[in-house]
C-alpha cells in the first residue's frame, strides 16, 4: 500500500506512520513537507490514499484537497489535524474528502480504522465504477434498445440502438413522447402492463410499434417492473429488439411449410418417414391408408415386416428407383407397389423414407390395354387373311354356281356341287364373322327402333330358350332409337343370348333390357375409353355360372373358347365386339363365378324418326345376257381370273386379260378405243388397283370400271366412286350378283 502523507510537522508524520505501520503491515509513505515538493508528488504519483494536516505553513488542508481531486478525483483523501471547525469539516466533506480526524490522544486511535474503512469504501466504489463503466459500455454498444421508463409511459433513458430504432435523433426528443403512442395498437400496451403488473415480467412479447418518422416495425420486448416498498409500481426497465426480419422470414417459413403440409397431405402418392427404431414418425393421409391395409399400423407405431417382407428389403439403392410390387388378394384383389431410401449418407443413415401408390386401377388399364392392343392386332391380321380366303372362295364358290346353273350334271353331281357351294359359303360366313370382329365388314346401316326390334327378337329366342328358364324384357317407357344394321344387332343379340343359355345349366333367369343412359365425361370400359354423350344401354343378363376371373380379360379374343371342342368356334363374342366397335358402340361386361353375367352394350342415341325400310324381293332369273361388249380383267389370282372369264363368257361378252395392273395398262392401251369395261382387282403387284383406275382415267376419262376385293374397302367408298370407280363388288363372288352389276355399268 502507498500512503501520500502531507505534514510539515515532522513529529506527526513520524507518529502517523508508526501507527498505521502496526495497525496495517507494510506501508510506503510519501511525504510531502512543503510547498515545493507537493505539486510534483500529485502530478507523478499513483497513491492508493492522501492523509493532509489542514493547518500547514504554506496553504490550508482544503486547497490541498482541492489540488489532489484535480488530479486524481477517485484518491480518498483523510484530514488528520489538531487544528480546524466543524464549519471546516463540513466543508472539506462538501469538497470530497472522506473523513476528518482530530490529532488528540482520544481520538488518534480512530485514524488506522478510518484509514481501513476510507481504502475500503474507495475499492467499494472503483469496483462500483468499473461495473458502471463496463454497464454504460454495454449501453451504449449493445444493437438493441435498452430502456427505463415511467409506469405512464415517459421515457427515462434510452441507448444509442434504441434511438436508432425509433429514429429519434436525442434522448430529449425521446422524452417527449408516451411511449403508448409508439404502439400501432394501443391494445398491446394494455396487454404488456397487465402482464407486467400480474407477473413482475414479460418476455418474447411481440407488438406492432411504429417510428417517429411514422414508419411501422415489429418489436419484441423482455421488461422487468420495479416496485416501491409497498408493491406499487414506479418505472419500468426493458429491452426492445426489432425483429422486422425476423418476423417476415417467419411468415415465409410458415407459408413455405403450409404449402409444403398442404402438398404431402394431397399428394397422390403415400409418403412416409422411419426413425432408426423403425417406428412411423411422419405420413401423409395416402400412406396412413396404405399401411393401415397392409400393416395394420399408423403413426407411433414400430413397423419391421411389410407383406411378409424386413421393411428394409423394400429400400431402393440410388441413383435408380424401382418400386416393390405387392399383391392382395382378400378381402379383394389390390395392387401396391413400395419403394424407400436411407436418409443420410453415412452408413446406416438417420431412418429411412418409403413411397408407396395403389396401382390397382393402373393394372387393370394396361390389362385393358394390351387386351386391347391384342384384338387390334389379331383383327389387322385376320382381315388380311380374309383376304386370301376371299380368292379362294370366289373360285370354290363361283364354279360351283356355275355348274349349277349349267343344267347338264346328273343328280348325284348335282347334289355333290351343292355340297361344295354349301361348304363354300359356310366358309364365307366364317370369312365374315372374322370381318366382324376385325370391324371391316360391311354393314347397312338405317335408323332401328329398339323396342319393337327386342319385341321381335324376344319372340324368336322364346322358341329357342328351354322353358325352365324364365326370359324377361324390362325398359321404361320413351322412345330408344339407334342407327344400326338390324341383322348384324341381331347376331349380336343371339350370340350373347346363346352364351347365357348354355350358362344356365339347370334353370334359372334370362333378362334383356333398354335403358337411356348420359355420360358427361368420358370413362373406361373393359376394353376401350367411352366417350361423353347419350346412349342407348342394351343389357343381357343371366343368373348362370359366372365367368371366372382369369377368363374374363380374354373372352373378346378370336378363338378363345371354353367349351368341349365342336362346341364352339371362339368367334362369338370376339364378333360381338368388332359388330357393336363397327357401330361406334361399347361393350361392357360383369360376372361374378356362381352369381351370373350381365353383358352391358351402349350404342349412340339418335333422336329422329325411324325411317321406314325399303325392300325389295330379288326375282329368280337367269344371269343377264351381253351382247358380245369388250371387257378386261385384271387379277393376279389366275384361278379368279379363270373364274371371272368363265361367267362374262358364259353371259356373251367378249373377255381380254391381264395378269396385273402393269399388264392390263398395255392392254388397255392396245384395245382402248373397243374395250367397254374394265373389272380389276384391288391389291395386286407392281402396280395396285388404285393406281390403275388413275391411270386408265388419264387414258379414257369415260372409261368404266368394276373394282373387285377381297379386303373390305366399304368405308373408302365414296372416296373410290369419286377417283372415277363405277361399282365395287366384294369377294367371294356371287356369281349372280356379279352378272347383274356388269349389266347394270355396261347399260
Amino acid at each position: 500500500m502507498k500512503i501520500l502523507l502531507i505534514d510539515d510537522n515532522p513529529d506527526d508524520r513520524l507518529m502517523v506512520k508508526g501507527e498505521l505501520a502496526r495497525n496495517l503491515g507494510a506501508v510506503e509513505f510519501v511525504e510531502v513537507r512543503d510547498a515545493a515538493e507537493l505539486l510534483p508528488v500529485i502530478e507523478g504519483g499513483r497513491f492508493e490514499l492522501a492523509i493532509t494536516d489542514y493547518q500547514l505553513r504554506w496553504t490550508t488542508g482544503l486547497d490541498v484537497l482541492k489540488d489532489i481531486k484535480s488530479k486524481h478525483p477517485d484518491m480518498p483523501v483523510i484530514m488528520f489535524t489538531g487544528t480546524g471547525s466543524e464549519e471546516i469539516a463540513v466543508e472539506a466533506m462538501k469538497s470530497g474528502l472522506d473523513d476528518y480526524i482530530l490529532k488528540s490522544p482520544k481520538h488518534f486511535k480512530r485514524l488506522p480504522v478510518a484509514v481501513s474503512a476510507v481504502l475500503e469504501k474507495g475499492e467499494f466504489a472503483r469496483r462500483a465504477r468499473e461495473i458502471e463503466a463496463k454497464y454504460r459500455e454495454l449501453f451504449t454498444r449493445l444493437p438493441v434498445c435498452i430502456y427505463s421508463s415511467t409506469y405512464d409511459g415517459t421515457t427515462i433513458d434510452m441507448n444509442p440502438a434504441g434511438l436508432r430504432i425509433f429514429r429519434c435523433s436525442d434522448i430529449d426528443e425521446m422524452r417527449k413522447i408516451s411511449i403508448e403512442d409508439l404502439y400501432l395498437d394501443k391494445g398491446d400496451r394494455d396487454v404488456l402492463l397487465e402482464n407486467l403488473r400480474s407477473r413482475g415480467c414479460v418476455t418474447d412479447f411481440r407488438a406492432r410499434m411504429r417510428r417517429l418518422d411514422g414508419t411501422g416495425f415489429w418489436a419484441e420486448i423482455h421488461a422487468v417492473v420495479k416496485k416501491d416498498k409497498v408493491g406499487q409500481p414506479m418505472y419500468v426497465e426493458g429491452i426492445l429488439d426489432d425483429i422486422t426480419a425476423f418476423v417476415k422470414a417467419e411468415e415465409g417459413r410458415n407459408k413455405l411449410y403450409c404449402t409444403l403440409k398442404t402438398l404431402f397431405d394431397h399428394m397422390p402418392e403415400g409418403v412416409f418417414l422411419l426413425d432408426i427404431e423403425n417406428r412411423i414418425v411422419l405420413a401423409n393421409p395416402v400412406a396412413g391408408e396404405h399401411l393401415q391395409v397392409l400393416a395394420g399400423v399408423g403413426e407411433g407405431d414400430t413397423i419391421g415386416i411389410l407383406q411378409g417382407k424386413d421393411i428394409r428389403d423394400y429400400i431402393v439403392s440410388p441413383p435408380g428407383f424401382f418400386w416393390h410390387g405387392i399383391e392382395l388378394q382378400e378381402p379383394q384383389e389390390r395392387f401396391y407397389e413400395v419403394g424407400g431410401r436411407v436418409i443420410g449418407s453415412d452408413g446406416e443413415g438417420s431412418g429411412m423414407i418409403f413411397l408407396t401408390r395403389e396401382v390397382t386401377e393402373e393394372k387393370r388399364l394396361e390389362e385393358r390395354v394390351n387386351s386391347q392392343e391384342r384384338l387390334a392386332s389379331i383383327g389387322q391380321l385376320a382381315a388380311g387373311i380374309a383376304h386370301d380366303f376371299n380368292n379362294i372362295l370366289t373360285v370354290i364358290i363361283g364354279y360351283a354356281e356355275i355348274i349349277l346353273k349349267s343344267g347338264s350334271i346328273d343328280e348325284n353331281t348335282r347334289q355333290r356341287v351343292e355340297s361344295i357351294f354349301q361348304g363354300g359359303t359356310k366358309a364365307a360366313n366364317l370369312v365374315r364373322q372374322i370381318l366382324d370382329f376385325s370391324r371391316k365388314s360391311v354393314s347397312r346401316m338405317n335408323p332401328v327402333d329398339l323396342v319393337l326390334f327386342m319385341k321381335e327378337f324376344l319372340k324368336f329366342i322364346e322358341r329357342t330358350i328351354p322353358e325352365d328358364i324364365k326370359v324377361s324384357l324390362e325398359y321404361s317407357p320413351g322412345e330408344y332409337r339407334v342407327n344400326a344394321d338390324p341383322t348384324k344387332i341381331q347376331q349380336v343379340l343371339a350370340n350373347l343370348v346363346v352364351n347365357a343359355r348354355d350358362a344356365l345349366c339347370v334353370g334359372g333367369s334370362l333378362s334383356l333390357g333398354l335403358k337411356k343412359v348420359s355420360f358427361p365425361e368420358k370413362r373406361m370400359l373393359n376394353l376401350t375409353d367411352l366417350e361423353a354423350g347419350e346412349y342407348v344401354a342394351i343389357s343381357v343378363g343371366d343368373t348362370g355360372t359366372g365367368i371366372p376371373m382369369e377368363i374374363l380379360p380374354h373372352i373378346f379374343e378370336p378363338f378363345f373358347t371354353t367349351k368341349e371342342v365342336g362346341k364352339g368356334t371362339g368367334l362369338g363374342l370376339s364378333q360381338v365386339y368388332g359388330i357393336v366397335r363397327q357401330h361406334g358402340g361399347y361393350i361392357d361386361v360383369k360376372s361374378e363365378a356362381g352369381e351370373g353375367t350381365v353383358f352391358t352394350i351402349y350404342l349412340p342415341s339418335l333422336e329422329m324418326q325411324i325411317k321406314e325400310e325399303e325392300t325389295t324381293q330379288r326375282k329368280e332369273h337367269t344371269l343377264p345376257e351381253g351382247h358380245g361388249e369388250p371387257v378386261l380383267v385384271v387379277e393376279d389370282d389366275d384361278p379368279v381370273r379363270e373364274l371371272i372369264v368363265a361367267v362374262l363368257e358364259m353371259m356373251g361378252y367378249r373377255v381380254f386379260t391381264a395378269r396385273n395392273g402393269v399388264e392390263g395398262i398395255e392392254s388397255f392401251e392396245k384395245g382402248n378405243a373397243e374395250i367397254a369395261l374394265v373389272i380389276t382387282d384391288m391389291i395386286m403387284p407392281e402396280l395396285s388397283g388404285i393406281e390403275m383406275v388413275r391411270r386408265l382415267k388419264e387414258l379414257k376419262r369415260d372409261v368404266k370400271i368394276i373394282l373387285l376385293s377381297g379386303y373390305p374397302v366399304i368405308n373408302e367408298r365414296e372416296v373410290l366412286l369419286k377417283e372415277g370407280v363405277s361399282e365395287l363388288v366384294m369377294k367371294p363372288i356371287d356369281v349372280k350378283h356379279f352378272a347383274e352389276v356388269v349389266r347394270d355399268v355396261l347399260s
